[in-house]
């Protein structure tokens, strides 16, 4: 009995070649991921908001207490948005330090990793979503720390455009950072302690508690080189007015801001190149 050739076609299977998801696609599905994996947390969400209203409460104290040995001394109002100014920035170091590695931590226990490294996929757009999840996420806890600046010091709407710049190319730079961290922890596995080394000298170098320029002169070069440095600088600038001292001159600060979002982000490609070499070389057995 002859076999029909209508059947044989119906029956023939057609594969296309898989091309990988693109770019934006993988992004955003790792972007909805982390906010999911965040929000799911609700007693988490609810602390974080609670300790956003408390530190405006805990930085007014601080600015009570403290007084600092400036040429241009700060009054109690300015020395409060001193303070306020800095946790607008130190509020996103999840982006540049826990968000990345717990997600490579995660990946790298579920498999999900090295199906990630397995498949034409955007890398760069895999630690880029992880790392804009955070930052969405911290942006949540820092509006209220926004809007009391905001009605405490009666900012125009002109400076108040140029705070959410700063925070926009700051959050930039830590995202360059955090994808750079997670590669680390890709490379050498247990990066904990280095993330915690990392936590200290982003809230004690980069002039949170104290300005940067009475800091040790060997710190202050420390200090120089971390991203938050410059965009708090900027931020209590464009918020305390022309009472606040800058560093360096403005336009100069902001050549500094964008010239290390560039460095970051070619560090971060090459640290990138370097673990799908290694990968290819030993196998997916090194993520």
């Amino acid at each position: 009995m002859l076999k029909s050739k209508t059947s044989d076609f119906q029956n023939t299977e057609f594969t296309l070649p898989y091309t990988g998801a693109s770019f934006l696609s993988t992004y955003f599905a790792t972007l909805i991921k982390g906010l999911r994996l965040s929000l799911k947390y609700r007693a988490n969400f609810i602390s974080m908001m609670i300790q956003s209203v408390a530190f405006i409460g805990v930085m007014i104290m601080f600015a009570n207490a403290y007084s600092f040995n400036l040429s241009n001394p700060l009054s109690l109002q300015q020395t409060v948005v001193f303070y306020l100014g800095g946790l607008l920035i130190i509020f996103y170091d999840s982006v540049a330090l826990w968000q990345p590695l717990n997600t490579v931590t995660v990946d790298l226990y579920n498999g999900t990793l090295e199906y990630i490294y397995s498949t034409p996929t955007s890398r760069v757009a895999y630690y880029l979503g992880s790392v804009s999840s955070a930052a969405v996420f911290s942006s949540i806890f820092v509006i209220p720390l926004l809007g009391f600046v905001l009605v405490y010091t009666s900012l125009s709407v002109g400076n108040l455009l140029m705070i959410l710049l700063v925070l926009f190319m700051t959050i930039l730079t830590l995202s360059a950072f955090g994808v750079m961290f997670g590669l680390l922890a890709i490379l050498y596995k247990n990066v904990g302690n280095v993330s915690n080394v990392l936590g200290t000298f982003f809230t004690f170098f980069s002039g949170l508690f104290v300005p940067v320029t009475v800091l040790p002169l060997q710190l202050q070069a420390i200090s120089y080189v971390l991203p938050y440095t410059w965009g708090i600088d900027l931020i209590r600038h464009y918020s305390i007015g022309g009472v606040w001292v800058t560093i360096a001159p403005i336009q100069l600060m902001w050549f500094f801001l964008g010239l290390m979002t560039i460095l970051y982000w070619i560090t971060t490609k090459f640290l990138l190149t370097k673990v799908e070499k290694r990968a290819k070389r030993e196998g997916l057995h090194l993520l």
